[in-house]
C-alpha cells in the first residue's frame, strides 16, 4: 500500500499529458451513440455485434452487477472459449486461457492500452477489480492483424465507465467466512460537455493457504488490495471528445513457494504487485466520410518479491509499456469502411540484476469492412509489425456474417494468423533465455450458426474452432536454454445459449469442447480441460427480490507433468434485496457445496464462503 498515493499521482499527471486509452470511434461518428448490443475490439471501431463474423462475447455493466463479484477474473469464468486459474486463491496470479492457447497468447487491453507483461508476455487478473468497469468484451481467435504481438488466442478488452448528465455514485460494503472484507465507492456525472466517474476499492483476504494442506501448509496466507478508476471526458466541437483515464492498483500477498521442484509452505515470503494504466484519446469527424483518433497511453507494474529465508524468492520486475496509435475510418465509397491505422509500442522490462532492456515495435494496418447486400458483412485486413528484434511480421485476418433472409439464422465465422515475439526473459534471462528465439505463430479457423428461436426468447450459437501453433518456446532439455521446440494445435465445439424463461427469470449456458495435442508427444495440452460447462441464471421471484446462481464445471485436465488434475464443478448463488428505494442488502455463497478442488495442482482453491453486504446507490 506505501507506494498506492504515488501511483496516484502519476495516473493523475499521465492522464492529464500524455496518455492514451482509446475508446475508438464507430464510423458514423456518433458520439452519442449507445454501446448496447455493439462492440469495439473486433474491428476497432463500434459495429453491432450481428455484423462481427468473430466470436465475441460482451459482458455489460449489468452482468458484472448480476455476478455479484468482485474481480474481473470470477467475471469472466462464465465465458465461453476461456480457461481461467489461479494458483492459491483470491490475491495470488491467475490467468486466462482462450482456445487451447497459453495465457501470454491472450492480450489484454485497459482502455486500449497493452497490459500484458514484457518480461513474462501475460497478465495476471489477481489485482484486477470490477469496480468502474463499464464493459468486458472477449475476443477469440487469432487477432494479430488488429493488435499485433500477445494477440495470438485473442483479446480482452476492459473499459472504464463513462459518467453521464447529472450526478449519482454507489457504495457497498461486504464481509464474509473466512476472513475477509471488501468495500468500494464510486461517484458519477456531468454536464453537455463533460463528464466524469472516480472509484475506490478495498479487499481483504486472509482464510486460506497458497499451497494445499495436503503437501503440508500450516499457516494462512493473507491478501490485500486498493484500486482506483476514473475517466473525464470533454465534448469537443463538431461531434468531437477527448477521454483521459486510469485505474491503478496495489496489492499485498503472503505467498507460499517450492522445496526444489515441490511446492512447499513458506510462512515469510511475500510479493507487491503494484500498477497502473493511465490513458488519454481524442477522436473527431474530420469529413462525413472520414473519422481520426489518436492514442497514446502507459501500462506500468512493479512486482517485488521478499523472503528472509530464502534469497530465490528476492526479486524485483519493472515493466513498462507505451502506446501511441492513430487510425482513420474512411467511408467514401458506399457500403465500404476502410480503416488505415498505425501504432508505436515501446516495451521496457527489468528483473534485478539479470537484464535491462527495451525495444520498439511499428505497425501498419489495414481493413475493409464490406456490407454488398443485407445483412452479409465481410471484413478482410492486413498488418506489418516492424520488430526491433525479429524484423518484419505480417498478419493477415477474414470474417463473414450472414443473416440468413426470412429466417433468425446467421452464419459467421473467421480466418486469421497471430505471432507472439519472445518476452525479454526468454530472450536475457540467465541460464535460460536464448537470442537466437524465433516468434511464435498460430493460424485459426471458427465457423459458427446463431439460431434465434423467438418463439422461446431465445439464442443459441454452435461454433466450431481449430487453433495451429507452431515454433512455442519452452524448455529444451538437450541446451538446457529456451528454444522453438514444439508445436500444437486444439480444435473443438462452443455452445453457449440464453433464454428468457418469462419477464423475470433469464437462463444462459454453454458447453465448451477442447481437443488439444503437443505434437511431439501426442499429450494434451497442460491445463487445458477437454470439457467445460457454465450456466448462468437470474430469477426476480417478487418485485424486490433478485438472484442469481452461477455453475462452472470443468472435466479432464492434465498438468505440465502429465498427472491428472482435479475434476470440479463450483457454484455460487446470490440474493440482493430492495430494503428502501437506495438500499440493497445482499447475501453471496460461493462454493456452495464446499468442492474440494486444485485449479494448479499443489495450490489451494476456496472452500464454502458466505459474504453479506449493502449496497447504497444515491
Amino acid at each position: 500500500m506505501k507506494q498506492m498515493r504515488n501511483w496516484l499521482a502519476l495516473g493523475a499527471w499521465v492522464s492529464l499529458v500524455v496518455s492514451a486509452g482509446a475508446e475508438e470511434i464507430r464510423p458514423t461518428g456518433d458520439s452519442s451513440a449507445e454501446l448496447t448490443d455493439m462492440v469495439i475490439s473486433a474491428n476497432r471501431y463500434r459495429v453491432p455485434v450481428t455484423d462481427v463474423g468473430s466470436s465475441v462475447t460482451v459482458l455489460e455493466a449489468a452482468d458484472i452487477a448480476h455476478s455479484g463479484q468482485s474481480t474481473v477474473l470470477e467475471v469472466l469464468r462464465g465465458v465461453p472459449g476461456l480457461e481461467v486459474t489461479q494458483s492459491g486463491g483470491p490475491g495470488r496470479i491467475a490467468s486466462v486461457n482462450m482456445r487451447g492457447g497459453s495465457s501470454s497468447h491472450t492480450l489484454v487491453l485497459i482502455d486500449g492500452v497493452r497490459a500484458n507483461a514484457a518480461t513474462l508476455g501475460a497478465f495476471d487478473f489477481a489485482n484486477a477489480s470490477v469496480e468502474n468497469v463499464e464493459r468486458i468484451e472477449v475476443l477469440l481467435g487469432p487477432q494479430s492483424t488488429l493488435y499485433g504481438s500477445e494477440a495470438i488466442g485473442g483479446v480482452i478488452r476492459i473499459t472504464t465507465k463513462r459518467g453521464a448528465v447529472g450526478q449519482g455514485g454507489s457504495a457497498r460494503v461486504e464481509g464474509g467466512s473466512p476472513e475477509q472484507w471488501y468495500g468500494a465507492a464510486e461517484v458519477h456525472g456531468g454536464r453537455e460537455a463533460y463528464d466524469y466517474s472516480v472509484s475506490a476499492s478495498w479487499q481483504q483476504y486472509n482464510g486460506l493457504s497458497t499451497v494445499d494442506e495436503s503437501v503440508g501448509a500450516t499457516e494462512d496466507d493473507s491478501y490485500e488490495n486498493l484500486s482506483a478508476a476514473g475517466r473525464l471526458g470533454f465534448a469537443v466541437r463538431d461531434d468531437g471528445r477527448a477521454d483521459f483515464t486510469f485505474r491503478a492498483f496495489s496489492g499485498e500477498s503472503d505467498v507460499d513457494g517450492f522445496e526444489g521442484f515441490l511446492v512447499a509452505d513458506d510462512p515469510n515470503a511475500t510479493t507487491d504487485r503494484d500498477g497502473i494504466a493511465a490513458s488519454a484519446s481524442y477522436r473527431q469527424p474530420l469529413a462525413d466520410w472520414w473519422n481520426q483518433s489518436v492514442l497514446v497511453g502507459v501500462y506500468d507494474e512493479t512486482l517485488k518479491g521478499d523472503d528472509p529465508d530464502s534469497e530465490f524468492n528476492n526479486y524485483r520486475i519493472d515493466n513498462r509499456n507505451l502506446d501511441f496509435s492513430a487510425q482513420s475510418d474512411l467511408t467514401p465509397l458506399a457500403l465500404h469502411v476502410f480503416s488505415l491505422g498505425y501504432e508505436f509500442e515501446n516495451r521496457a522490462g527489468k528483473s534485478g540484476e539479470a537484464y535491462d532492456k527495451n525495444l520498439d515495435i511499428h505497425s501498419v494496418y489495414v481493413q475493409d469492412q464490406w456490407n454488398p447486400v443485407g445483412k452479409l458483412h465481410v471484413t478482410a485486413g492486413a498488418r506489418v509489425d516492424e520488430h526491433e528484434e525479429f524484423g518484419s511480421e505480417p498478419t493477415y485476418r477474414g470474417t463473414v456474417s450472414y443473416g440468413v433472409p426470412l429466417t433468425s439464422i446467421r452464419l459467421h465465422g473467421s480466418a486469421g494468423t497471430g505471432f507472439k515475439a519472445p518476452t525479454f526473459s526468454d530472450l536475457y534471462f540467465p541460464d535460460f533465455g536464448n537470442p537466437d528465439l524465433d516468434p511464435e505463430s498460430s493460424v485459426g479457423y471458427d465457423a459458427g450458426i446463431e439460431v434465434g428461436l423467438a418463439d422461446l426468447a431465445a439464442v443459441v450459437d454452435v461454433t466450431w474452432f481449430r487453433n495451429d501453433f507452431t515454433d512455442l518456446i519452452s524448455f529444451d532439455s538437450t541446451t538446457m536454454l529456451a528454444a522453438n521446440v514444439e508445436e500444437a494445435n486444439a480444435q473443438g465445439l462452443e455452445v453457449s445459449g440464453q433464454v428468457s424463461l418469462c419477464t423475470n427469470a433469464q437462463l444462459g449456458a454453454s458447453y465448451t469442447y477442447t481437443d488439444s495435442e503437443d505434437e511431439q508427444t501426442g499429450a494434451p495440452l497442460a491445463r487445458r480441460p477437454k470439457q467445460r460447462y457454465t450456466v448462468q441464471a437470474w430469477y426476480q421471484p417478487v418485485t424486490r427480490l433478485n438472484t442469481s446462481l452461477a455453475l462452472v464445471a470443468v472435466r479432464e485436465r492434465l498438468d505440465s507433468d502429465g498427472t491428472d488434475m482435479d475434476d470440479y464443478t463450483r457454484v455460487d448463488v446470490m440474493a440482493e434485496y430492495a430494503l428502501l428505494a437506495s438500499v440493497y442488502p445482499y447475501v453471496r455463497i460461493e462454493n456452495v457445496f464446499d468442492e474440494d478442488y486444485e485449479e494448479v495442482n499443489g495450490f489451494s482453491s476456496p472452500g464454502f464462503t458466505g459474504i453479506g453486504g449493502v449496497r447504497v446507490v444515491w
